[in-house]
């Protein structure tokens, strides 16, 4: 799939914010966690957002290659778990 034009990672979180790394210094703030529930859901959150590019580019890459395997060996039998990976992509702005 193709990949969203989004502000290139990797992204680093220093607090509750998350900002992109450019050439090892901080660079441009692309989030900040904060949100009306528990704190200690704060910092968990803001990893996760931290972690969302590169996840992203994992996730399609491993859909990219699950996809070629499950054609060849198992023809035109529908995968849950592929169109569930598909479906999140599609959803993070990834286009077929």
């Amino acid at each position: 799939m193709k990949k969203p034009n989004i502000t290139p990672g990797p992204w680093n979180k220093k607090g509750h914010h998350i900002l992109a790394d450019r050439n090892g210094e901080d660079g441009t703030k692309v989030a900040y966690s904060f949100q009306d529930g528990p704190m200690e859901e704060w910092e968990p959150n803001a990893r996760l957002i931290a972690a969302a590019p590169q996840m992203a580019e994992a996730l399609n890459d491993l859909t990219a290659a699950f996809e070629t395997l499950w054609r060849i060996t198992c023809k035109d039998h529908p995968n849950e778990t592929l169109e569930a990976a598909k479906t999140a992509l599609l959803a993070a702005g990834y286009t077929e």
